[in-house]
C-alpha cells in the first residue's frame, strides 16, 4: 500500500514539476479573437498575442486550408507593429499569409493585436491554421527567441440564415504626416527625393499619391494625382514646384501633406559660393599678375 502511494505522490510531482516547466517554457500565446462567423459571409478575425516578456520584431507565416476559407483582406491600420520588414500579404491558392516586422521599445502585456483577417468561409465546421514559422525576438538586446505557443482555429462556425456583413463605419482620415526631403551621395543617383509615412489606425494605409506644379493650385483635379510610394523622387529637381502627398485609407478617407517649394537661396547657394570663389582667384591672379610686372620694372 505505501509502495503504491508513493508511485502515485512521485507520479504527481513529475506531472506538476512537467507543467511547471511547461508553462514557464511558453513566453508567447498567440491566438485568434473573433466573434461567430457564418458562411459565405465576410467575417473579421483579429491575429492577438499575449507575452511574459517584452519582444520587439516578429517573423510569422502560417498557413489555412484553401478550400474551406477564402482570406479577401489583411489590415494592419490597428497593429503593435510599427515597422514593418515584410507587409502582411497573403496568397489563397496557396493557403498562407506572412508578414514581419519591429516594435520598437517592445511589446509585453495581454490581447496585443497585430493585425485582423477578413475572409470569407466556405463551409461549415472547425477550421485549423497550421503555424509554419513564429518567431518572436526578445527586447533583451541579444535578440533570443522566445519560446511561442500558438493555437489557431476557428471554432464557430455556423450555417446563418440571416445576413451578416462586416461593418466597416471608418471614416477618420490617416493621421497627420510631414514628408521630408533628403539628398545622399550614391543613392538613387545622388538626386533629391522625399520620404513619408502615416499610418491609419481603422482600415488601414490602401496608397499613397503625388501631384506636382509650379503654381499652388486651389483644388487638384481628380485625374491629376499620380499613384507613388516611399521615397518620391520629385520631377522637378530644383525643387521649386509645389509638391502635394496624399495618403488614402482603405475606406478611402484622404489626408493632404504638402512640400513647399525651397526659399531660392537654397537653389543657389553653392553657385553663389563659387561665384565668390572664382571672384576671388581671379582678384588674386591679376594681383599676383600686377606684383610680378613691377618687379620685373624694378630690374
Amino acid at each position: 500500500m505505501k509502495g503504491h502511494i508513493k508511485i502515485l505522490l512521485l507520479f504527481i510531482s513529475l506531472f506538476l514539476l512537467l507543467g511547471f516547466k511547461l508553462a514557464r517554457a511558453q513566453d508567447v500565446n498567440l491566438y485568434f479573437s473573433t466573434d461567430k462567423v457564418y458562411v459565405g459571409q465576410e467575417s473579421r478575425v483579429f491575429l492577438v498575442v499575449d507575452s511574459q516578456k517584452p519582444f520587439n520584431a516578429i517573423d510569422i507565416k502560417i498557413y489555412y486550408p484553401e478550400d474551406k476559407i477564402i482570406i479577401k483582406e489583411i489590415n494592419e491600420g490597428n497593429s503593435l507593429i510599427n515597422f514593418w520588414i515584410n507587409k502582411p500579404s497573403f496568397i489563397n491558392k496557396q493557403g498562407y499569409f506572412t508578414f514581419s516586422g519591429i516594435i520598437p521599445g517592445g511589446f509585453s502585456g495581454k490581447r496585443g493585436e497585430i493585425l485582423s483577417i477578413t475572409f470569407i468561409p466556405k463551409e461549415i465546421g472547425l477550421i485549423n491554421f497550421h503555424v509554419d514559422k513564429a518567431e518572436f525576438l526578445a527586447n533583451d538586446g541579444d535578440g533570443s527567441k522566445l519560446e511561442v505557443f500558438s493555437n489557431l482555429f476557428l471554432d464557430s462556425v455556423f450555417d446563418a440564415s440571416v445576413v451578416k456583413t462586416l461593418e466597416d463605419d471608418d471614416s477618420t482620415p490617416p493621421e497627420i504626416f510631414y514628408p521630408l526631403i533628403s539628398q545622399q551621395d550614391g543613392f538613387l543617383n545622388g538626386k533629391y527625393f522625399i520620404v513619408f509615412d502615416t499610418q491609419d489606425k481603422q482600415s488601414g494605409i490602401d496608397k499613397y499619391f503625388v501631384f506636382e506644379s509650379r503654381n499652388n493650385p486651389e483644388k487638384i483635379p481628380s485625374d491629376k494625382w499620380q499613384e507613388t510610394e516611399s521615397p518620391y523622387i520629385p520631377k522637378d529637381q530644383s525643387l521649386s514646384n509645389f509638391i502635394y502627398i496624399k495618403a488614402v485609407d482603405k475606406s478611402g478617407n484622404e489626408r493632404l501633406a504638402l512640400v513647399k517649394p525651397l526659399p531660392r537661396g537654397f537653389y543657389y547657394q553653392n553657385y553663389v559660393i563659387w561665384f565668390i570663389i572664382i571672384v576671388i582667384l581671379v582678384l588674386a591672379i591679376i594681383l599676383a599678375r600686377k606684383f610680378i610686372l613691377n618687379k620685373n620694372d624694378e630690374k
